[in-house]
């Protein structure tokens, strides 16, 4: 049977912590060395502290972070940083998940190196499954902008980001998507539909509940948006409208990968604009002192307002080349069903051709045969014939020499009268002669 691996991967305050818990909980392993709570997360990350590092320490060497909007360095995969990574990733699962068939890792750094883990549990042949959580992106960049002082435009290309990329990587994957607010609303539902799509052995026994529901405060949500209230029109939020719909229906993924299609367009442009901005604007509470600084940082969000406002312009044209470029599929399908009934409707021809060929041969060696076999036949009457007329002439010459058999009886026969007439005529002549006369007659005849 083979090993199993879950991933859970959600941006930084999406409720990735909570929901990790559940699944352990219900029977998913973790490890034993985790990050310490913290009073922004009080109930525990549920993050295992050398992953973490590792995951920190790599993008460190490949000077990145987190928190870079910009995408990931091109080939990072095949960078030294990336191979000492899995390395010591590779002598981490051997110390804490030997012999495990089951196992999970949660981190939101994962959500940027999917592609290394997965090349990672490739190597060791390990099946990877694929657990994404979301949270409203409002509420999101409300919760980084208290904790970090992450501007909100910053924070929901962030929150993008952390769905996008990993997305795109575990496409050929099993996967599975559970938003944050429905874990409080009915965790038993989220975990029966967790172990039904990605089958990892999960358990919501009797003696869990209590245990589950005591974790699973709604003190923990602090910040939370009516349901009902319009979100913004803006790339994250339609991200956000695609996600909710992948929980239960498989197509929305694909508009998930498509929004990314359009947002990578974006990202090209402008993502390291962007992300040199951040870096600038980033700034605790204690270092906001200069109004200048706040002032620079509105224009910033301003700006990058703009380039989201942009973005969304661009998703729509992009939606319409969509829609034509799935007419043309459309098109190009029906053409396809043609040539195809027409290369089948060619092949039952060519079978009958074949048929017809075969047949005709058969008839044509049958022809051969009969041929041969009369030729033989008249060879034989020939023969026969030949025979025949040899026998006549056999026949012939046989019955001349009976005629001349039967002449020369005939001439024979008529001496033996001719000799018979002498005898009896001197037998009439001798009657009454002497005895001597007789004995000798009688001596004659004998």
């Amino acid at each position: 049977m083979a090993v199993k691996a879950l991933l859970v991967l959600g941006m930084h305050r999406s409720g990735t912590s909570a929901l990790t818990r559940v699944l352990n909980l219900c029977g998913l392993p973790l490890g034993s060395d985790f990050v310490p709570a913290s009073a922004d997360n009080p109930r525990g990350f549920w993050e295992h502290r050398e992953v973490v590092a590792i995951h920190e320490q790599l993008l460190s060497a490949l000077d990145h972070r987190w928190a870079s909007v910009a995408p990931m360095p091109a080939g990072w995969r095949h960078h030294p940083a990336a191979a000492k990574a899995r390395e010591r990733l590779h002598a981490l699962i051997d110390k804490e998940f030997s012999g495990l068939p089951v196992w999970g890792v949660k981190d939101p750094r994962l959500c940027r190196l999917v592609p290394m883990w997965i090349d990672l549990l490739a190597e060791r042949d390990v099946e990877p499954r694929f657990l994404f959580v979301v949270r409203d992106p409002r509420e999101v960049v409300e919760s980084m902008w208290v904790r970090d002082r992450r501007m909100p435009p910053i924070g929901e290309l962030l929150w993008a980001q952390h769905v996008l990329e990993p997305e795109r990587a575990t496409r050929e994957h099993k996967r599975a998507m559970v938003a944050y607010g429905e874990l409080f609303d009915d965790w038993r539902s989220v975990v029966a539909r967790v172990e039904a799509q990605l089958d990892i052995g999960l358990s919501t026994s009797p003696g869990i509940e209590e245990e589950v529901r005591g974790f699973l405060d709604s003190g923990l949500r602090h910040h939370r948006f009516n349901a009902l209230e319009a979100p913004s029109e803006n790339v994250s939020s339609t991200i956000y409208a695609a996600c909710l719909d992948a929980r239960d229906d498989s197509r929305a993924w694909a508009r998930i990968a498509h929004i990314g299609a359009v947002y990578e367009q974006g990202l090209s442009m402008f993502g390291r604009c962007l992300d040199d901005l951040s870096r600038v604007f980033e700034f605790s509470e204690d270092a906001a002192k200069a109004a200048g600084v706040t002032a620079r940082g509105a224009d910033a969000a301003a700006f990058i307002r703009d380039l989201q406002a942009a973005m969304v312009s661009r998703q729509g044209e992009a939606e319409g080349l969509w829609r034509e470029k799935e007419w043309f599929r459309e098109q190009t399908d029906a053409l396809r069903q043609k040539v195809d009934a027409l290369e089948r409707h060619l092949a039952a021809k060519q079978a009958e051709a074949e048929f017809v060929w075969h047949e005709k041969e058969r008839f044509r060696e049958q022809a051969e045969a009969t041929a041969q076999r009369a030729s033989d036949l008249e060879k034989s009457l020939a023969i026969e014939q030949a025979g025949r007329a040899t026998l006549r002439d056999e026949h012939q010459h046989l019955k001349r020499e009976l005629n001349d058999l039967r002449e020369r009886f005939g001439a024979l026969r008529q001496c033996h009268e001719a000799a018979q007439h002498r005898r009896l005529s001197l037998r009439e002549r001798l009657t009454g002669r002497p005895a001597r006369v007789q004995d000798i007659w009688k001596t004659e005849g004998d």
